[in-house]
């Protein structure tokens, strides 16, 4: 056979994606006599491109050219091989050469290769570091920004290229953060202290730190504003001792999960900058948090070994007006004696009160006045008593209940008197989360719509709840399809974004492909995986 045979015949074998048999047979074309043919060799240049092999097609590129310098499309090909592997000079010097041999009234192929041009430019350009044409002042601060939401992230910029890693080791503030875990501690810290200058910003000690492990000399306790210590670790072991605490009067945020009359100490410093306090599981003293040295506006406390009293409680919130941020978590199945009844309080500034397993609560809400309040969860409360409340008319934007007993008339009372609220949480509540769901699902006018700002949307656990309610409710708010533009009615409510009905046998297991069509984001998880393996 000819050469012109096997070449034909590896066309035909390259149509039917033969690419074995295709390659074969132009092997046998240079054997005899296709050697010296460009178009043999630019064959098996294209079934190579095809297959991935892009050096081997190189080579043969090269053959066509040394044969047909004259022709156009051996430096076509070329370009594109050279684009593949990323040698971008070769590639526009190659479709520059074919352009130059290409026939000017050819403008189709012309076009085709100006576009090939353009794409290694656009590759060029790409690949040019402007980043590094910024000043360093820039750099550093967007480096600063990263950081600052995950402190782990200098790493990453410390090994990314010489130019980042000599920023970062020179920029003392992007080494602020100083997390202490079991990981090499001891090394860490120093490595820490050492390209912060001293300069710790923030402190924490994770309970996987084993205690007092690290020797923290060199870290500037004036600069630190921010301080998070494990239950396993008392800060004056590393500060040089509880009469060197007053080094910590700087602090502007302190979390303690102490059990040692640390806190009292920590709480009694002069002249505090403390503005956000978080304690969880201490044993102190309540009136330590009425002094009037403290002006906090964010107090959290969980798990405390004491119980409060309301007039503890007002004591607290009287001596911090400025408070924004309350959540109070007890753990105690005590009820402390009460005295006479405190004077009401207004509370001007508090916009987010969490509130769980609090004896006194109805109480509460007829004593504090709380104007500006947005956020506002209950959980594990016997008795809430929520008319006191009603009757100031709170503008909430989010209502989360968890676990308490209330009368479900007193609930929808609420919800009227609230009409900006946007996220409604109802979970493991026993026999009135339906008539709520009930109550939103009601068609009514705009005045009288209930909550009609609402858009997240969470019943769980509620044995209660029922699908036609969720139905109705997904109608009314989120409608199927837009009308025409002349016949389109403004909407009387928002519509719901995120609805959540974990645990709730009575949903329907037909309707949930529905449901789950009517919003963004939908959750039904009848049982925990871990109760499901148990039930099977």
């Amino acid at each position: 056979m000819s050469w012109t045979e096997h070449l034909n015949k590896a066309k035909l074998y390259t149509k039917a994606s033969r690419f074995d048999d295709a390659l074969r047979e132009l092997n046998q074309a240079l054997l005899v006599g296709g050697d010296r043919e460009y178009t043999v060799y630019d064959s098996r240049a294209a079934l190579y491109e095809k297959q991935g092999k892009l050096k081997n097609a190189l080579q043969d590129v090269k053959n066509v050219i040394k044969l047909a310098p004259a022709h156009w499309q051996g430096y076509a090909r070329a370009s594109r091989l050279f684009l593949g592997v990323r040698k971008l000079d070769e590639a526009t010097t190659m479709a520059d050469l074919a352009l130059s041999r290409l026939d000017p009234n050819d403008v189709k192929r012309r076009q085709k290769l100006s576009e090939l041009k353009e794409e290694v430019l656009d590759h060029r350009r790409r690949q040019v570091y402007h980043f590094g044409k910024l000043p360093v002042e820039i750099i550093t601060a967007i480096f600063e920004m990263v950081v600052a939401g995950d402190w782990s992230l200098v790493l990453t910029i410390w090994r990314v290229s010489k130019h980042w890693h000599n920023i970062a080791l020179n920029t003392p503030n992007l080494w602020s953060i100083l997390v202490l875990s079991h990981r090499h501690p001891a090394r860490h810290a120093q490595r820490w202290i050492k390209r912060s200058k001293g300069r710790i910003r923030e402190l924490s000690l994770r309970s996987t730190l084993p205690r007092s492990t690290v020797n923290l000399d060199g870290l500037l306790w004036d600069h630190l504003r921010i301080c998070r210590l494990a239950e396993n670790h008392d800060i004056a072991e590393y500060i040089g001792g509880r009469s060197k605490l007053d080094r910590l009067s700087g602090l502007e945020e302190l979390q303690l999960g102490l059990t040692s009359q640390i806190c009292d100490l920590l709480l009694s410093m002069p002249d505090p900058k403390l503005r956000r306090l978080t304690l969880d599981g201490p044993q102190f003293s309540w009136d330590i948090l009425a002094s009037n040295q403290c002006n906090l506006t964010s107090l959290e406390v969980r798990r405390p070994r004491t119980s409060p009293s309301l007039e503890e409680v007002m004591a607290i919130l009287e001596s911090n007006p400025n408070l924004e941020q309350f959540i109070l978590d007890l753990d105690i199945t005590g009820m402390p004696p009460s005295s006479s009844p405190p004077p009401p309080l207004t509370m001007s500034k508090l916009y987010t009160l969490d509130l769980a397993k609090t004896h006194w609560t109805p109480r509460f809400f007829e004593l504090v006045a709380v104007p500006s309040l947005q956020t506002l969860r209950l959980s594990l409360i016997r008795v809430v008593g929520l008319l006191p409340l009603i009757e100031k008319r709170p503008d909430l934007l989010h209502l989360s209940v968890n676990s308490c007993i209330i009368p479900s008339s007193e609930l929808l009372q609420l919800l009227r008197v609230t009409p900006s609220l946007k996220t409604l949480a109802l979970t493991r509540l026993d026999a009135s989360a339906n008539v709520i769901v009930e109550a939103l699902a009601q068609s009514h006018s705009s005045d009288a719509i209930l909550c009609p700002a609402l858009t997240h949307l969470e019943i769980s656990h509620c044995p209660d709840v029922k699908t036609g309610p969720i139905v109705t409710l997904l109608k009314s708010r989120n409608p199927q399809a837009e009308l025409p533009s002349e016949v389109v009615e403004p909407p009387v409510a928002a519509r719901i974004k995120t609805l959540r009905v974990d645990g709730c046998p009575q949903i329907e297991a037909n309707c949930i492909p529905w449901i789950r069509a009517q919003v963004k984001t939908f959750s039904c998880i009848y049982l925990p995986k871990q109760a499901a393996n148990w039930r099977r």
